[in-house]
This record gives structure tokens, C-alpha cells and sequence, in this order.
């Protein structure tokens, strides 16, 4: 099951202020969906995905948070919106190409891999 896509929260300060903030998360439930019906269809092996998975427990960077602070009178909104990495939209392209030996895949995927070492989010 996919979450809402889009959340919204609202609070209001004694001094009347109010501050809205909205995550947009329907490009993130849009690509994990592929993803998974890709996988799902036989289209890249199981495998694949067990590694990506085990990629983002080490750390790997999938998305990005980017904030689009509106302000208003009286009132302040902000957007997040969650985009994909680099590294994650060309893993998600080689998935797309369906490359038959899956080389292209198994290297965007090293790239993701890898980016949790650099980052130093693995121990």
C-alpha cells in the first residue's frame, strides 16, 4: 500500500501566526511503485532489489529534501518536496533500459552502494 503523497500540517502560535507546512512525496511513491512492479513483473531479478534495500540500511542517499518557503501575510507555508539523487534517478534509468546483462544496473547500483561509504553514514 502507498502512503498519502501529499502531507499537510498546520499550526497556529498564541500570537496568531499560523505555518503551514506540505511534503510532497508523489515523486518518491511514484518511483518506489516501478521499482517494485519492475521487480514484481521479473523485469530485473529479486536480487536487485535485495541489494538496494540492503544499500539504503547502510546509508545510501535515495532522495533529497528540497523546501519552498512561501511567506504570506499573517501566515508562513513551506513545501518539501523529495527528489531523487543523482546516483538514484541513473539507477532508476538502467532499470528503466531493461539492460539484458544487466551491466548497467549493476553499476548505477555499486555507484549507490558506494555513496553510503563516502558519505560516511555506514559504520
Amino acid at each position: 500500500m502507498i502512503s498519502p503523497a501529499n502531507t499537510n500540517h498546520r499550526a497556529c502560535s498564541p500570537s496568531s501566526r499560523k505555518l503551514s507546512l506540505h511534503a510532497d512525496t508523489s515523486v518518491m511513491d511514484l518511483v518506489f511503485a516501478e521499482l517494485l512492479s519492475l521487480i514484481e513483473a521479473g523485469d530485473i531479478p529479486l536480487e536487485i532489489g535485495n541489494r538496494l534495500v540492503r544499500a539504503i540500511e547502510a546509508g545510501a542517499k535515495l532522495f533529497t529534501f528540497e523546501s519552498d518557503c512561501l511567506p504570506a501575510p499573517g501566515a508562513d507555508h513551506c513545501i518539501i518536496t523529495a527528489q531523487p539523487t543523482q546516483a538514484f534517478a541513473v539507477f532508476m534509468s538502467a532499470v528503466r533500459a531493461g539492460d539484458r546483462d544487466l551491466g548497467l544496473i549493476e553499476q548505477a547500483l555499486c555507484h549507490l552502494e558506494s555513496s553510503s561509504h563516502r558519505d560516511g553514514a555506514a559504520s
